[in-house]
Parts: C-alpha cells; structure tokens; sequence
C-alpha cells in the first residue's frame, strides 16, 4: 500500500484509521505501523463504536489497541501526564 510505503518513509506521519474503506487496510496498518495508526470513526457520517470494535478485532494484542485507541495520541500532542496516567480500553470483544 502507498500510505503504508509513505508512513514508513517518512516518521512525522500518522495514519487515521477512519479513512480506510477496507478491513484488511485497517489490519495491515495496524499490523505493520501500530505507533503510528490514530483511532477515527468520522462521526457523525462514521460509527465510534464499529470503528473501536474494528480495531479491537484486528489488533494482533490488547496493548496494540490500546496504543492506537490512545497512547499514540496522546504521545502525538505532547501529554505529559502520559506516562503517569495510562488509558486502559477493555475489549468488547474478550
């Protein structure tokens, strides 16, 4: 995939995952960039939740969805409380 090619080219480039018009797009980014993929849903055309349990499903671990559903955002605008405060997303699906 070019975004993928791109994204590993060039290390100030995050992939928003609401963009994807596919599953195994969303899986490939997930699978082979997990800190550089950001959670989107595109609401209000979008569904949060379909988006999160997408994630979920095709993340290869629970730290891989928790990585992308915050800690990646977090570490992207520069929380400082981020590695104090860690956000645990629980699966939908266990």
């Amino acid at each position: 995939m070019d975004v993928l090619d791109f994204a590993k080219t060039v290390p100030n480039v995050y992939i928003d995952l609401s963009a994807a018009f596919s599953t195994l797009a969303v899986r490939m980014a997930v699978t082979e960039l997990p800190e550089r993929c950001l959670y989107g849903s595109a609401a209000p055309y979008g569904e949060p939740l379909l988006s999160r349990q997408l994630i979920e499903i095709v993340s290869p671990s629970n730290e891989v969805s928790n990585k992308i559903l915050s800690e990646n955002i977090l570490k992207l605008i520069g929380d400082k409380n981020t590695k104090k405060q860690k956000i645990n997303f629980y699966p939908l699906f266990p």
